[in-house]
């Protein structure tokens, strides 16, 4: 029975996975397009099905490049970089993601929105971490809600041991959203969409309205998770608050509000004679540009069309086809919750079909603890983004190489327009040893820099383990056990760092210890940003403990 269910598993997240990259594929042909550019794209006025199709890249003046057969979008190329993230043991590492995955993704990202690029810029820079990533510029980090991160974030629950229980992988979540979204509805959408995801997995059953009012009972619970989390509690919370205007807990209590209403929208419409997903657009103004494409809109918008009783393709076909909508995103996460549900496949394959397959086998090992291959990242402290996104792709010893993902084979012809000719660069399909394809921006072939040596992931075995299985129970979504129930790897996390400054303050702030307690956190998978969070820690005491003194004295 055991292995009967967890088979189940293993198949419905790969499923999942395929049906969200196969709705993101779909989606992108028609994102943010009227009926004029979808024919221009690809000599029809529907899409139907997937096809080769055309798309200008690069601006005005970029060249039209070739789109092969199931070209995803951002969608589905930030899932992968986040599964890549989370190593063999479930613990995901927000700093290969943070310093590495992203700042490199801006130089092969495809539709993706404005914020989340400037994000993946900003952490390019030494001094900005995951924590403090406040960049400012055509979007602001605090007014960020899009659904750029309820878009990525399905790996942390496909790779999660314990999926009835939210406590287990929220934390990873919110830090995921947190790194490059600083508004609630972003992080509030991720959350939402995680829930009913995870619900799905475990309950083999779409949500339901109420199913969706407790999920937003975790709207409020965000504060809460955020505060636990050391590097957020003494760094991000203070300046969120400064710069939102208002307290962490208030900023979430509107958006809580702001959800409630939107799942009365979806209970009017699920009540209502004409249950299609074009009264669903309608109902929830899916159209207005004012609101297309927040976290929160989309992420509930994706839980409601799931419900609806249609074969998957013919589901996914008409989201893709009401222009003027977020196409592949409300697509894609259709896709990761009714995949889970379906017993089919996608008709077609999408592009790097074979590496999909193979990372969301991987996520499914994790799940079970039955994993033990982890992508090793380039030492952080020591890796360098180029400085022009023309020098992403160099030369090494007469191979094409685009750190960190090493040597790329070319796929396709060089893409220019007279623009980038004269500019002496091109774009153009790659392929890496890893499985993932890339439509790179690089100098044209006499001009490509040459390195003597370059940085790239590698896959590492650590030492087999004992092969567990772990039966699915039945989900817990009741925010009071989540409140008290914290996951033992968080929580020994956040302890390691409690009990090395309650001894630093015991031994009165000594300098060798604190020396000491700094060294052992750099060398710990906490890293810089344990060590950041450490000395904040420390400098508060110190400062609180000078202030009490100079009181007593006065």
């Amino acid at each position: 029975m055991v292995e009967n269910m967890i088979k189940l598993k293993e198949i419905n997240t790969v499923n999942s996975a395929l049906w969200a990259a196969y709705g993101d594929a779909l989606g992108f042909i028609t994102e943010l397009a009227d009926s004029r550019m979808v024919s221009k794209r690809t000599g029809a006025v529907t899409v139907v099905e997937l096809v080769e199709w055309k798309r200008k890249i690069g601006g005005t003046y970029g060249p039209s490049v070739s789109m092969p057969v199931g070209t995803y979008s951002d969608d589905t190329q930030l899932r992968l970089a986040t599964s890549r993230s989370i190593n063999c043991d479930g613990y995901f590492s927000i700093n290969a993601f943070s310093k590495i995955e992203l700042p490199i993704w801006s130089a092969y990202a495809l539709g993706a929105g404005i914020g989340s690029k400037i994000a993946a810029s900003s952490l390019a820079k030494k001094n900005v971490a995951w924590y403090n990533n406040f960049y400012q510029g055509k979007s602001l980090y605090i007014h960020s809600g899009g659904n750029g991160a309820v878009i990525r974030i399905q790996p942390h629950v496909w790779a999660c041991r314990t999926p009835e229980n939210p406590e287990s992988f929220l934390s990873d979540i919110i830090k995921n959203s947190l790194t490059t979204h600083g508004h609630p509805r972003a992080i509030a959408g991720a959350v939402f969409h995680a829930l009913s995801l995870a619900y799905t997995m475990t309950m083999n059953r779409v949500p339901n309205i109420n199913d969706a009012k407790v999920f937003n009972q975790w709207t409020r619970e965000i504060p809460r998770i955020i505060r636990q989390e050391i590097n957020l509690s003494t760094a991000w919370v203070p300046t969120f608050e400064g710069q939102f205007g208002k307290s962490l807990e208030e900023a979430y209590e509107d958006v809580h509000y702001e959800i409630s209403e939107l799942i009365d929208s979806v209970s009017n419409w699920n009540n209502s004679k004409d249950k299609s997903y074009k009264s669903l657009v309608d109902i929830l103004d899916l159209k207005n540009v004012q609101i297309r494409g927040s976290g929160t809109l989309t992420a509930i918008a994706a839980t409601a069309a799931a419900s609806i009783e249609e074969d998957l393709t013919t589901l996914l076909v008409s989201i893709v086809n009401v222009l003027g909508t977020d196409t592949d995103s409300i697509a894609t996460m259709v896709g990761a919750i009714r995949g889970i549900v379906d017993d089919s496949v996608p008709p077609q394959d999408v592009q790097d079909q074979l590496y999909i397959i193979n990372d969301a086998q991987r996520l499914y090992r994790i799940s079970i603890n039955n994993e033990s291959n982890n992508y090793k990242y380039p030492d952080i402290m020591h890796w360098k983004v180029a400085s022009s996104t023309l020098d992403y792709v160099v030369n090494c010893e007469g191979q094409l190489v685009f750190p960190p993902f090493g040597v790329v084979i070319e796929q396709s012809e060089p893409f220019s327009s007279n623009n980038t000719e004269s500019y002496n660069y091109c774009y153009q399909w790659v392929s890496s040893s890893i499985g993932q394809s890339f439509l790179v921006k690089k100098r044209n072939r006499e001009a490509i820099k040459s390195v003597e040596m370059h940085q790239s992931i590698s896959v590492v075995q650590p030492k087999a383990k004992e092969k567990k299985t772990i039966p699915q129970l039945e989900i817990d979504l009741s925010v009071n056990k989540g409140a008290q129930d914290l996951t033992e790897q968080t929580n020994q996390r956040i302890l390691d760092i409690d009990s090395l400054t309650a001894d630093a303050i015991a031994g009165n702030f000594d300098p060798k210890m604190i020396g000491l307690h700094l060294i052992d956190i750099s060398h710990s998978d906490l890293g810089v940003n344990g060590a950041v969070a450490y000395s904040a820690i420390i400098s508060k005491a110190i400062s609180a403990r000078q202030k009490r003194t100079k009181k007593q004295y006065q």
